[in-house]
């Protein structure tokens, strides 16, 4: 869980990224806790992505996808005075992967029973919903939230 950094956040400090704040050793501070719960937090993702839009039913599209989006949460991260951390974005790319599978084995499983193939057409629209939906939730929550406004932040 992590806040998304607003354009609040980023005018409280004086230097909007600190080195500091950059861990880029892999495995080197969390313990296996850590590890495990980010793996199992972006396994949805892996597994949601193909399963409701066509385009993200290729590994590569639905790997690069949590890739991508775990690396945006992790750069706000340093927007917002908290910590990058390489180790995150490794294990959220491995939850990707393994909901990825997940949902490949399942849908072979249902795809066997059924006797059936998935439709992989869709519109332009529903092709590019997933992507039009992060980056206006991202982009909405950092330059409309203001927390005298809403009081609490947005968390993700």
């Amino acid at each position: 869980m992590t806040q998304i950094a607003t354009v609040w956040d980023i005018s409280r400090y004086e230097k909007w990224i600190r080195v500091s704040q950059i861990n880029l050793t892999l495995f080197d501070t969390a313990g296996s806790t850590t590890y495990l719960l980010n793996i199992v937090l972006f396994m949805p993702f892996g597994f949601l992505l193909p399963t409701i839009w066509p385009q993200f039913r290729k590994m590569k599209n639905t790997v690069c996808a949590g890739f991508f989006f775990s690396l945006a949460i992790e750069l706000n991260q340093l927007l917002n005075n908290r910590i990058t951390d390489i180790d995150d974005l490794f294990t959220n790319t491995l939850g990707a992967i393994i909901g990825y599978v997940l949902y490949r084995v399942l849908f072979k499983m249902i795809c066997k029973r059924e006797g059936k193939k998935l439709d992989t057409n869709s519109s332009l629209v529903i092709k590019y919903e997933a992507v039009f939906c992060l980056v206006c939730s991202f982009v909405g929550a950092m330059l409309i939230y203001h927390p005298a406004l809403f009081g609490r932040p947005v968390i993700l």
